[in-house]
């Protein structure tokens, strides 16, 4: 996953090796670290990103598998989005979906009142002041969705679904088509 900063002029970049999040700093042209993922002590392989810059916080989607250098076959799953507060790294929430079973997840957007929308094998959402992560239903029904983002303003969301083609889903009713 990539996403930049706009304020900032930072660029991160995830790892599915090693779970770290990158930043590229363009202003100074420096690369560092910035934070690696984690739930419940399992190392998760970073993959979506996504800048919340209104609320500070950096967005990621992270999923145990075994491109990660530390993975345990007993880890496959346990797919989480963690949220990093975008000036220091350090997490600041981490919502975990309710089926650890794997696939996990693969990517995330985040609209501009805040709601962020994952995909994998099925989309779920995070409302803003929300403690835990809500799958969507859609229909037809979606079994699995990589790349996914908002429209413009924020009542469309776009996804790659099913090897069939980009869906366009109404966010207020949860309907698409290809």
């Amino acid at each position: 996953g990539i996403t930049h900063d706009v304020a900032s002029g930072r660029t991160f970049i995830s790892s599915m090796r090693t779970g770290q999040v990158w930043m590229y700093d363009a202003v100074g042209d420096t690369s560092r670290p910035f934070a690696t993922l984690e739930a419940n002590g399992v190392p998760l392989s970073a993959f979506g990103l996504a800048v919340d810059a209104e609320r500070g916080v950096l967005w990621a989607v992270g999923s145990a598998f075994s491109l990660h250098e530390r993975y345990q076959p007993h880890h496959a799953g346990t797919p989480a989005l963690v949220g990093l507060d975008l000036a220091t790294g350090s997490r600041v929430s981490a919502h975990l979906r309710g089926n650890q079973e794997p696939p996990g997840f693969d990517d995330l957007a985040v609209a501009p009142d805040g709601t962020g929308v994952i995909s994998g094998p099925d989309i779920h959402v995070l409302r803003p002041g929300a403690d835990a992560l809500e799958k969507i239903s859609v229909q037809p029904e979606i079994t699995a969705a990589s790349g996914i983002t908002y429209g413009a303003t924020g009542d469309v969301i776009y996804a790659a679904v099913d090897r069939s083609g980009i869906a366009r889903i109404d966010a207020a009713n949860s309907l698409y088509r290809l």
